[in-house]
């Protein structure tokens, strides 16, 4: 298991995204979308969507960390919610 930073600057950069969320052995991502939605206000709710439909609908978790960040998590890892 590895974690690994990710930073998307345009659409581009989307497919490297989900080749990482593809390959066999599972990652926990952090993803860096900055660059991303200040210049699409839209981007960030389409790109989860997206990646959410197509690539981690049955083996990864999205959760938001900040506006400009999210992660993916393996649904492999435990996740508790501590208030």
């Amino acid at each position: 298991m590895s974690i690994k930073m990710i930073s998307v600057h345009d659409a581009s950069q989307i497919e490297a995204l989900k080749e990482c969320l593809h390959k066999k052995q599972p990652s926990i991502l952090i993803v860096k979308i900055t660059s991303l939605i200040s210049g699409y206000p839209d981007a960030r709710t389409k790109l989860v969507n997206e990646l959410h439909s197509n690539h981690l609908k049955n083996n990864y978790s999205v959760f938001r960390l900040a506006e400009d960040r999210f992660v993916t998590i393996p649904d492999s890892i435990k996740v508790e919610n501590i208030v």
